[in-house]
């Protein structure tokens, strides 16, 4: 179509709006690919004012028209919210209408949805089902998510040289992701042998893409020295961008930087605050370390029961020193409790 080639400067010079213009004339006749295109546009705001409920009206005219493309689009908006309120089972029903003539990416969806138990039953055999067929068509996310359970050997044996092989494919797609976990299989030497240089090329490149948890990553090289040279203001510098991509491994780390005056002064109260952030996030490591400093009162005021608290959160995350911890205050502090109901008598 004429639209799309003006969409991507394709033999033509790159004008959107000329390309919405296109998708317009041909939506008017009931065109399905025109519907879907046209609706993409205004999701993003490409060529024309963004409007997400829009998109999902023109998405949806595709998609009952039997537009694999659209359907997953439809599925994607249902999934996340996106112009019209969240329903899993709304999205799991349009993946699999466009799984069902083999996009890819509705398979990976699929996969997706079986394997967190999104609008269909939890079941990680489907899931890998699904984010295999996605693979086979050499769709990037799949791919990359595939290695990962390869990796961890979730609902498949465990296999690093398959997860290598897996990631390697991912980012010959062109999947972000990719680069972050094959640079961590080289560093590691899972799957492949050890190459810290290489592992940095990759995260190296990762963050030029603006991959979140690439930051984090080659900031750890450089605070490690592993395939360059150390370097404890760089990797600072690092983990502040990734932190501010929303990575809370990258602010534990910037915590634990300034728990140890690495790079930068010694500051608990600064460290501290780095590890609220990160434990607000979720981050099990950065709850443990902040009950150690309320325990002990380091750079916050001492609480016993925030310190119980945060233990208790850490654990649940699963962070085994948590679980010491726990049991070991609360033990504590119920012979305290014992303690005091004598002097009361």
């Amino acid at each position: 179509m004429l639209g799309v080639c003006y969409e991507h400067g394709w033999g033509v010079e790159r004008n959107p709006e000329r390309a919405v213009e296109l998708y317009q004339l041909a939506v008017k006749k009931n065109h399905p690919v025109a519907q879907c295109d046209l609706g993409w546009c205004y999701e993003f705001g490409v060529g024309v004012e963004k409007d997400e409920a829009k998109a999902v009206e023109l998405y949806r005219l595709s998609a009952e028209q039997g537009y694999p493309r659209a359907q997953s689009n439809l599925g994607d908006c249902y999934y996340f919210g996106t112009g019209i309120e969240e329903d899993k089972d709304q999205a799991f029903y349009w993946f699999s209408k466009s799984a069902e003539q083999e996009h890819p990416r509705a398979q990976f969806w699929m996969g997706r949805c079986y394997e967190r138990g999104h609008g269909t039953e939890k079941n990680i055999e489907k899931a890998i089902h699904w984010y295999q067929l996605a693979a086979e068509q050499e769709d990037g996310i799949a791919l990359n998510i595939l290695g990962n359970r390869y990796k961890d050997g979730n609902g498949v044996k465990q296999d690093y040289k398959k997860a290598f092989e897996l990631y390697e494919r991912a980012v010959a797609a062109g999947n972000s992701a990719g680069l972050v976990n094959l640079g961590r299989a080289y560093r590691y030497g899972e799957g492949v042998e050890k190459d810290l240089e290489k592992a940095v090329s990759l995260f190296r490149q990762a963050v030029e893409k603006g991959r979140d948890v690439a930051y984090g990553n080659l900031a750890d090289c450089y605070e490690t020295g592993q395939g360059v040279k150390q370097d404890f203001a760089e990797a600072m510098r690092l983990y502040l961008l990734g932190a501010e991509h929303g990575d809370e491994s990258a602010m534990f780390s910037i915590g634990n930087l300034y728990e140890n005056g690495m790079g930068v002064p010694k500051d608990f109260a600064q460290a501290a605050e780095w590890y609220r952030k990160a434990a607000e996030e979720g981050d099990a490591q950065s709850c443990y370390r902040l009950g150690v400093f309320y325990e002990k009162g380091t750079g916050v005021k001492q609480e016993t029961d925030k310190a119980i608290e945060l233990y208790r959160q850490a654990a649940e995350l699963g962070y085994e020193n948590a679980k010491t911890a726990l049991k070991r205050l609360e033990s504590k502090a119920k012979r305290w409790g014992g303690l005091l109901s004598l002097f009361k008598r």
